[in-house]
C-alpha cells in the first residue's frame, strides 16, 4: 500500500507491506484500534554481503542490535549480537517477517512463540511471551 509519493522525484515512493496492512485491518476489526505486540529489540536484516563482511555464521535472519531492558526479549535472555533465524519454525529473512508473524499470533490470542537464535556458533530455541 503506497503511503507517500514524492512527485517530481522520478517515481520515488514509500509503501507499507500488504501483509502488514491486512493484519492492521484485522486488528482494527477485532480490537477497535491498532494494537502492536512488542518484542523489545532493535534489529537489522542480514543478507549475504553483510554476513560475509562481519563473518556471521548465517546468511539470513535478524541481527539483534539492541535489547531494551525489561522487555520480553530481555526476559527471554536474548542478547545484543544474537541472530534470530526462525519464529515458530518459520525461517526469517527480515524484521518485517518477524513483526508480521508476531502480530498474527497476537491477533489470534497467542501471546507466546518460539524463537530460534544463533549466538556465536550455537543455535538455541527459546520461548518468548509478549
Amino acid at each position: 500500500m503506497n503511503t507517500a509519493i514524492i512527485a517530481g522525484a522520478q517515481g520515488i515512493g514509500f509503501a507499507v507491506p500488504i501483509n502488514l496492512v491486512k493484519l492492521t485491518i484485522d486488528e482494527i476489526l477485532r480490537f477497535g484500534r491498532v494494537v502492536r505486540p512488542r518484542l523489545g529489540i532493535f534489529g537489522t536484516d542480514i543478507n549475504k554481503p553483510l554476513a560475509r563482511y562481519f563473518r556471521l555464521p548465517v546468511e539470513k535472519g535478524v541481527l539483534v542490535v539492541k535489547v531494551l531492558p525489561g522487555s520480553p526479549a530481555d526476559d527471554a535472555g536474548i542478547r545484543q549480537g544474537d541472530i534470530i533465524t526462525a519464529i515458530d519454525d518459520e525461517e526469517l529473512s527480515s524484521i518485517v517477517q518477524l513483526k508480521v508473524h508476531m502480530t498474527r499470533k497476537f491477533i489470534e490470542g497467542n501471546r507466546a512463540f518460539d524463537l530460534t537464535i544463533v549466538r556465536g556458533r550455537t543455535r538455541y530455541r527459546i520461548k518468548v511471551s509478549i
